[in-house]
C-alpha cells in the first residue's frame, strides 16, 4: 500500500498504529487462535492488514459469524471480532454452548469498537459470561481507505443520530479525531455546519484536556478541519453519481474500496457458446479500487462521457494484446446504462424514493395532498412495510410537509452556482464519432454541483464569515426546535509550536516546498463518491496558492486597474480564446488541454463582458475628453500603459460607439482605424471593411444633426450624442468630473475646516471630528477617519461573493438593471452582521440622527463597487419628492411608514486614482474620495420637501477602483432629532 504515502498526509502512518495495537492485542493471548468475524467487520481489517500478516500472529483459522457451528476447530482460542450488538450475544451464547460439549478451548470476546455494559449483562443472563477468559475492546479509529481518503465505517451513523438519536458514533468520532491529533497536532481552526457538527465538537472539546500533554510535543500539520452534517445537504446524496468511480458504486456497489462484479462480466465471446467455462458463483470479480492503480486514478473522478478518449489515450501504453473494441463496448455500456436510468427509476423503490426526495427538498418540503398521494402510491405499489420505511424518513426530516422553514434551495442554487442550466448530456456534439464533451468546472452531475463542495470553496476563497452570511439568508429553522443549520467556527490552542513541512515522518510527504494549507473535510453521516470528486477537481483545478492565494472574481494589481489593459485582456478572453481552442484542436492529444480549458468556462468573460469594456474606455473618452490618438498609442493622462491598438480594435470601439448613442466617437474612432489599417498594411482589418462603417456614421449623423437642429437640440463640444435627463446637469456633471469650474448663479455659502464634538457627544469629546464642509445649505461636509483599514477589509471580504450587478428604482418598474448607473453592490442589516450595527452607532454620534434598521429609520446598508468606467448619472437620492403631487399617492406601504431619504451617509471604503469623485452639478461641488472617510448631506428641507441642489452622481472611475458604502436615512424617524419647520424656505 505504498500509495498512501503518496498524499498530502502521510496516512500510513495511522494504519501502522492500528496494526500495532491490533496484533499486540492478538499476542496477548497465548497458544493459536481460530478468529470467527462479524461479516460486516471483514472488509474494513482487510484495511488494515492481510491475513498473511494474522497467521503470523498463531492465527490458524478464519471463520464468519453465524456459521461456525458444526466447524473443526483446531485452534487452542476461540477469538470473536464483534460489534456489541444485543441480539448478536444470543447466537454467541448457543456457539458457546455447543462447543463447551465437544471441546476443550478458552473463548474471547473483542468488541470493535469499544465494550458495551448492556452486551456484557445479556452474556451473564445468558449464563455464558463466565465462560469467557477475557472480555477486551479494540478501537481502529479511522480506516485509511486511499491516500486522501479515512473514515470510521460507520454505515448507520445517519440513521442513529437523527432517528434514534443515539450518538455513539458522534462519540467515537470525536475519540477518532482526538486520535488523529495526536498523531499529527491539534488542528488550529474548525469550522462547523450543521446540528450534528456542533455536538462532535462538544465531544472533542470534552475529551481534549486529556491531551495536554501531546498538545505541547506535536507540530500541527493539518491547518483547517470543516465538520458538515449530512442534514445541510441531502441534496446530493439523492443524485445519480455520474463519474466513473460514482457509477461504478451506483451499479455494482463500493465498500472499503473493494468492489465485486458478477461472473458473467469475465466471458468472451467465446465462452458464450460454452457453458462450462462460466464462472461459480464463488468465483466473483473482486478488486480493490484506489490510487495505487494509475488508470483507475486518471478515471475515478471522470464525468462518464469523459471516460472514453482519456481510455484511448491510455490504450497506447498498454500491451498489444490489449482489445480497445471490447473497452470501447464497455465504456458505451456505461453510457447506455446512463440513458436507461429514467426506465430504470420506475422499477426501483429506492430510486423512487430519491426522486421523491429530490423533490421534497428542492421544494422546501411537499403539500400535504402531494405527500399523501405519494404515500399511497407507495403502500399499493411496492407494499405496506414500506409505512415503517415512509414514517422513519419523516422523522428524520427527508419527507416532510411545507411550512415555511428549512433550506431555501432557490437561495442557495443562485448564491454557490448549484446548477449550470447550459451543460446538458444532450447537447453532446459528436465529431469522429466520438463525444465531444462540453465541460463546465469541476463536473460531476448533468446539470448540478454538489452543495457540500461549494461549501467547501466557499469558505476556501471568500472565508467564513462570508459563508455565515449567505448560508444564513437562506435557512430559516423551525422555532423551539434544536437549530440544524448551526455554524460555528472554533480556535483550538496549539501552544507554542507552528507549524512545520516535510520536517518529520508525520508531516507532509509533498515535495512542494510551498506552505499550502492543508485542510481536513469530515463529512458527518457519510458522503457520495461524486463529492468527493468534485473536492479533487477543485483542489487540482482552482485552489491554488503561491504564499497569497488569488481567486476569480477579485482585482489583480495593475492590471484591471487600467481600462486599456482590462479591455485587451478581456478581448484576448473572448476573441482570441476560441483561436487557441482550434489550434490546440488540431493536436491528436489536446483533450487533456481541452479539459482545463473548458473547466475554467465558467470563468472566462463573455461577449457581453468585452462589449462592456468597450462601452467603458468609450464613456471614459467622452467624459475626460480623453485624446483618441493617445487612447489608441496607450497613453492615458499622460501614462503608458504598453498598450497599442490595431486597426481591428479601432473598428470595434466604434461599432460600440454607434450602438450606445456616441456618434461623434464612432466617427473618430472608424477614421482612427483607416489610418491604422492603412500603415498596418491591412493585416488586423482592411481599409474595405472600414469604410462602410465609416460612411454609415457620416450619413446617420448628418441626418440625425439636422432632426436634432430643428428641434433646437443643444450639442456638447461638436460631439453629437442624444443623452436622457436635464442636458446642461449631464454636462455640468462632466465638466466637473474633468475638473474644470463653471459659473453659479447661487448665493455664497460657508466653506470651512474644523473639528467638531457634535455638541459634547461622549464617543467625540476625547476624539473629535475632523471635519471639511462644502456647503451650509444645503449641508454637506467630509468627515475624515471615521472607519478603520481593518473594518473596511472586513465589509470587503463579505462583500465580495455577494456582489451583483446594480439596479435602481423607476417609476416603470421596481429593481430593474439601467445604463445610468454602472456599479455592482450588496446589501447588509445589523441583524446579520454585528459591524453593521456598529457603523450605524457611529452615524447617530456623528450626525444626531437616528440610525435604527428595526425602526425603519435606516434603510439596508448598500456595498458598491465601480470597476474601471463604473459610473452614476446625476440624480436624487430622495424617492418620493420628486415625484408630482398626483403621483405621491402611488407610493408603497413601506415608504408611507418610514418617510423619504432625509439625509445620505457615504463611507468612501477606497482611494481611488483616477475619476470615481462625487459631484454635485448644480452647486459645483467635486469631493474627491478618501478611504477612510465619509461624506454627508440632507436630501430634504426640514419642511419634508426635496432639495433640487443635491442632485449629484458619481464619475466614472478612469484608473483603479471605487467602494464606498450607502446609508440612506429615512425622515419619519427623525422627528425629535430634526424637527420639521413650517417655512417654506427651510
Amino acid at each position: 500500500m505504498t500509495h498512501l504515502n503518496s498524499g498530502r498526509l502521510n496516512l500510513s502512518t495511522l494504519r501502522d498504529f492500528q496494526r500495532t495495537d491490533l496484533f499486540a492485542l492478538l499476542d496477548s493471548i497465548d497458544g493459536t487462535k481460530a478468529i470467527v468475524w462479524d461479516q460486516q467487520l471483514i472488509a474494513p481489517f482487510e484495511l488494515i492488514s492481510n491475513i498473511t500478516s494474522f497467521m503470523e500472529h498463531k492465527v490458524v483459522q478464519n471463520l464468519k459469524f453465524r456459521s461456525v457451528q458444526g466447524s473443526m476447530i483446531e485452534a487452542q482460542n476461540i477469538v470473536y471480532f464483534i460489534r456489541p450488538t444485543l441480539s448478536y450475544m444470543d447466537a454467541i451464547a448457543d456457539d458457546i454452548r455447543a462447543w463447551e460439549s465437544t471441546r476443550n478451548c478458552n473463548f474471547h470476546i473483542i468488541f470493535i469498537p469499544r465494550k458495551c455494559i448492556l452486551c456484557e449483562k445479556r452474556l451473564e443472563t445468558l449464563g455464558v459470561f463466565g465462560s469467557f477468559t477475557s472480555i477486551e475492546e479494540y478501537s481502529p479509529d479511522f480506516f485509511v481507505l486511499d491516500s486522501d481518503i479515512i473514515s470510521i465505517e460507520w454505515p448507520l451513523c445517519f440513521r442513529e443520530c437523527n432517528l434514534e438519536m443515539d450518538y455513539s458514533s458522534l462519540y467515537q468520532l470525536a475519540k477518532s479525531l482526538m486520535t488523529l491529533q495526536c498523531a499529527f497536532g491539534i488542528i488550529p481552526t474548525v469550522y462547523g455546519i450543521g446540528r450534528l457538527s456542533k455536538i462532535l465538537f462538544d465531544f472533542m472539546n470534552k475529551m481534549k484536556s486529556e491531551l495536554i500533554s501531546i498538545e505541547n510535543n506535536v507540530v500541527s500539520v493539518i491547518d483547517q478541519l470543516i465538520l458538515i452534517d449530512r442534514s445541510v445537504d441531502l441534496l446530493s446524496p439523492t443524485i445519480t453519481q455520474l463519474t466513473y468511480e460514482g457509477l461504478l458504486d451506483e451499479i455494482y456497489g463500493i465498500n472499503q474500496t473493494a468492489i465485486r462484479l458478477p461472473p458473467e462480466k469475465f466471458m468472451t465471446n467465446n465462452d458464450d457458446q460454452t457453458p462450462t467455462s462460466v464462472p461459480k458463483k464463488s468465483q466473483i470479480g473482486k478488486f480493490y479500487l484506489n490510487s495505487g492503480d494509475e488508470l483507475f486514478k486518471k478515471l475515478r473522478d471522470l464525468y462518464y462521457l469523459r471516460i472514453g478518449p482519456v481510455l484511448r489515450i491510455s490504450a497506447k501504453n498498454l500491451s498489444a494484446q490489449f482489445d480497445e473494441r471490447r473497452t470501447a463496448k464497455t465504456v458505451r455500456e456505461i453510457k447506455q446504462f446512463v440513458e436507461k436510468i429514467p426506465y430504470l427509476q420506475r422499477l426501483h423503490i429506492i430510486i423512487v424514493l430519491r426522486l421523491i426526495l429530490l423533490q421534497t427538498i428542492c421544494a422546501n418540503g411537499l403539500k400535504q395532498k402531494t405527500l399523501d398521494y405519494y404515500k399511497r402510491e407507495i403502500v399499493q405499489t411496492y407494499g405496506y412495510q414500506h409505512l415503517l420505511t415512509l414514517n422513519a424518513l419523516e422523522k428524520c426530516g427527508l419527507l416532510r410537509i411545507s411550512n415555511g422553514y428549512g433550506m431555501l434551495y432557490s437561495g442557495l442554487r443562485a448564491k454557490f452556482r448549484l446548477t449550470n442550466e447550459s451543460t446538458k448530456s444532450n447537447n453532446v456534439n459528436t465529431a469522429n464519432g466520438d463525444n465531444q464533451l462540453l465541460l463546465y468546472q469541476g463536473q460531476v452531475h448533468d446539470v448540478y454541483f454538489p452543495f457540500t463542495a461549494r461549501i467547501i470553496q466557499h469558505i476556501d476563497q471568500f472565508g467564513y464569515r462570508s459563508f455565515n452570511d449567505a448560508f444564513t439568508r437562506n435557512s430559516k429553522p423551525e422555532p423551539n426546535v434544536p437549530n440544524p443549520y448551526v455554524i460555528f467556527e472554533e480556535n483550538q490552542s496549539t501552544g507554542n509550536l507552528r507549524r512545520r513541512r516535510n520536517s518529520d515522518t508525520l508531516s507532509m510527504q509533498s515535495t512542494s516546498e510551498t506552505n499550502d494549507k492543508l485542510v481536513m473535510v469530515l463529512f458527518i453521516g457519510g458522503c457520495t463518491f461524486s463529492e468527493i470528486s468534485a473536492l479533487r477537481l477543485y483542489l487540482s483545478e482552482f485552489a491554488y496558492s503561491a504564499g497569497q492565494k488569488q481567486f476569480a472574481g477579485t482585482y489583480a494589481d495593475n492590471l484591471m486597474d487600467n481600462p486599456l489593459q482590462a479591455y485587451q485582456l478581456v478581448k484576448r478572453l473572448t476573441i482570441n480564446w476560441n483561436k487557441i481552442v482550434k489550434t490546440v484542436k488540431k493536436d491528436d492529444e489536446w483533450q487533456e488541454v481541452d479539459r482545463l480549458m473548458t473547466s475554467y468556462s465558467m470563468l472566462l468573460p463573455k461577449q457581453e463582458d468585452l462589449n462592456g469594456a468597450a462601452l467603458a474606455l468609450i464613456r471614459l473618452q467622452d467624459t475626460y475628453n480623453l485624446s483618441l490618438t493617445d487612447l489608441a498609442d496607450g497613453y492615458i493622462m499622460g501614462k503608458d500603459s504598453s498598450i497599442r491598438l490595431s486597426a481591428r480594435d479601432c473598428l470595434y470601439l466604434g461599432k460600440n460607439a454607434f450602438n450606445h448613442g456616441y456618434y461623434g466617437h464612432s466617427l473618430e474612432w472608424f477614421d482612427e482605424a483607416l489610418v491604422r489599417a492603412y500603415h498596418e498594411g491591412n493585416r488586423t482589418a482592411s481599409v474595405d471593411e472600414i469604410i462602410p462603417f465609416y460612411q454609415l456614421a457620416i450619413e446617420y449623423i448628418e441626418r440625425l444633426d439636422d432632426e436634432l437642429r430643428e428641434q433646437n437640440y443643444p450639442r456638447h463640444s461638436d460631439k453629437l450624442r442624444v443623452v436622457e435627463g436635464d442636458n446642461l446637469d449631464y454636462k455640468h456633471y462632466q465638466m466637473l468630473c474633468r475638473g474644470e469650474e463653471f459659473p453659479m448663479n447661487r448665493r455664497a455659502s460657508v466653506q470651512r475646516c474644523y473639528y467638531s464634538t457634535n455638541n459634547g457627544h461622549p464617543y467625540l469629546i476625547l476624539r473629535p471630528l475632523k471635519v471639511e464642509q462644502f456647503n451650509s445649505e444645503p449641508f454637506i461636509a467630509m468627515y475624515y477617519d471615521v472607519i478603520s483599514d481593518k473594518e473596511i477589509a472586513m465589509i470587503k471580504e463579505l462583500s465580495m461573493p455577494m456582489l451583483t450587478r446594480a439596479r435602481v428604482l423607476t417609476d416603470e418598474k421596481d429593481n430593474e438593471i439601467s445604463t445610468v448607473r454602472v456599479s455592482q453592490t450588496a446589501w447588509f442589516t445589523e441583524a446579520t452582521e454585528p459591524l453593521i450595527g456598529r457603523l450605524n452607532r457611529r452615524i447617530e454620534a456623528i450626525t444626531g440622527l437616528s440610525v435604527n434598521m428595526n425602526k425603519s429609520d435606516c434603510e439596508l446598508v448598500q456595498i458598491a463597487n465601480y470597476g474601471i468606467g463604473g459610473h452614476y448619472v446625476p440624480h436624487y437620492d430622495y424617492l418620493i419628492k420628486d415625484k408630482p403631487e398626483s403621483q405621491r399617492t402611488n407610493i408603497s406601504e413601506k415608504d408611507q411608514y418610514a418617510g423619504d431619504r432625509m439625509a445620505t451617509f457615504m463611507f468612501y471604503l477606497s482611494d481611488v486614482e483616477v475619476g470615481g469623485s462625487t459631484v454635485f452639478t448644480r452647486l459645483g461641488i467635486r469631493v474627491n474620495p478618501v478611504k477612510g472617510a465619509a461624506i454627508f448631506w440632507y436630501n430634504l428641507l426640514r419642511n419634508g420637501e426635496g432639495i433640487i441642489d443635491t442632485i449629484h452622481g458619481a464619475c466614472p472611475v478612469l484608473i483603479g477602483e471605487k467602494w464606498v458604502a450607502n446609508f440612506w436615512i429615512r425622515e419619519h424617524g427623525q422627528i425629535f432629532h430634526r424637527p420639521c419647520s413650517l417655512d417654506p424656505t427651510k
